[in-house]
């Protein structure tokens, strides 16, 4: 480097009249000023990664995601089914498995989603709601067993599966039985 220039922290130069700083590998970094060798280039901590050349940071796994390798050059993400509210996490046991009456859909999130009214979600670790059959309905969200969907009343029907509600017989017409559709 020319004059008095300090090497940027993210690189280093090896040699006595250097022309240019040589950068850091993705999956490791350097804080410092002035280094003088590839030692300076630390990997990036568990529950940390740097997916890019010459950085002088570490980025931490976000909520979803997990790093359970040192010097790692990105995240893991949690499977559909589960989820990881924290970031920094370090292995795959932070990914938990969805509750009864929720459901993770994709991988990589942070939060369950709860079965929408006219489902239930009956295990854990579950990636969809099962919808109520024909006939019934479920007025609640997070159910968590098909005895959450109710028959339809008398005078009422029911005529397609997942149904938050049961909908009044029109004028003129009427129904004697429950859970008809």
């Amino acid at each position: 480097l020319v004059g008095s220039e300090m090497c940027i922290r993210d690189s280093y130069v090896d040699s006595t009249a250097a022309v240019e700083q040589i950068a850091c590998l993705s999956g490791t970094y350097n804080p410092s000023h002035a280094s003088v060798s590839d030692s300076a280039c630390l990997d990036a901590d568990l529950g940390y990664y740097v997916g890019n050349p010459g950085s002088g940071s570490q980025t931490p796994a976000s909520p979803g995601y997990y790093v359970d390798t040192a010097g790692a050059t990105s995240p893991t993400p949690c499977s559909a089914g589960t989820y990881n509210p924290d970031s920094t996490s370090d292995d795959a046991s932070a990914c938990r498995d969805a509750d009864l009456g929720y459901y993770v859909s994709q991988s990589g999130r942070s939060t369950q989603t709860p079965a929408s009214p006219g489902n239930y979600v009956d295990t854990t670790g579950a990636t969809d709601d099962t919808p109520c059959s024909i006939g019934t309905y479920n007025p609640t969200s997070a159910a968590t067993s098909s005895n959450a969907c109710l028959p339809a009343d008398i005078g009422y029907k029911a005529p397609n599966i997942g149904m938050s509600q049961q909908i009044a017989c029109s004028p003129g017409t009427y129904q004697p039985a429950i859970g008809q559709t």
